[in-house]
């Protein structure tokens, strides 16, 4: 989609159109008679980001490639899971299960009640001697990035109304990030969506909740979501008039 002149990389001219489309409110560009493509790149000074130096160099001249690209989402995602994993691990190579549940079940819509029953649950299935681990708890994450694939690898079971017990689970999992998760995560998983207490998954809750864990609360139906949008006019009504 970026790389429009079929190079194997992209400027930083073709980087700034996907940006600038992605900028303006789904709104704005609906009330336009313009495509997508028609629409007008910012002024000079937007390629002046640190984003922008850092991809593309100083004078906006390297040409960026897929495997870099690639590299760069890795390191940024996981800087951005060490930070969630040291809030919660205070210093420590490893969360307790309860930690770990509690940050699956963050940014989600599950009620007071709800989130006091999987934390109850856990602590009642779940050995005190469990921790996880910065890695395992990376996996996990890398799973979430795979949902969707998982979620038709067990289609199967579900339109048979069969239910995903851990052999299945840790079948699909592996098919789809071509690792098996560790046997502490997969612990903590079906004690917390073993809502019948039967050793199977609780799978369309699972999904559910794992689909919201996944959005980081950018869901339609976050709260979460509300505010940034909020806070994303606000910017945008700033700098607008900041330029004016």
């Amino acid at each position: 989609m970026l790389d429009r002149d079929l190079s194997g990389s992209v400027d930083a001219r073709e980087f700034m159109i996907l940006n600038h489309i992605i900028a303006e409110s789904t709104d704005d560009i609906l009330d336009t008679d313009r495509g997508a493509c028609d629409l007008l790149l910012p002024a000079d000074q937007a390629y002046n980001t640190t984003l922008m130096t850092h991809l593309f160099g100083y004078n906006k001249n390297h040409n960026l490639s897929f495997e870099e690209f690639k590299r760069f989402m890795h390191n940024v995602q996981t800087e951005a899971l060490e930070v969630e994993f040291q809030e919660f691990s205070s210093g420590s190579s490893a969360i307790t299960p309860v930690d770990f549940a509690r940050i699956i079940l963050r940014y989600t819509t599950v009620s007071t009640s709800e989130y006091d029953a999987f934390i109850n649950r856990l602590e009642k299935a779940v050995p005190s001697n469990i921790a996880i681990s910065f890695n395992e708890f990376q996996k996990f994450f890398m799973f979430l990035n795979c949902l969707d694939d998982f979620a038709l690898a067990v289609k199967m079971y579900t339109i048979a109304g069969q239910p995903i017990s851990l052999p299945e689970f840790k079948r699909a999992v592996k098919a789809c990030i071509g690792n098996e998760l560790s046997s502490d995560v997969l612990t903590v998983l079906f004690a917390l969506f073993d809502r019948d207490e039967d050793n199977c998954l609780s799978y369309n809750e699972f999904i559910h909740i794992m689909r919201e864990r996944h959005s980081g609360g950018l869901s339609s139906t976050s709260k979460h979501n509300q505010y940034t949008r909020m806070f994303r006019k606000c910017l945008k009504r700033e700098l607008q008039s900041s330029v004016n």
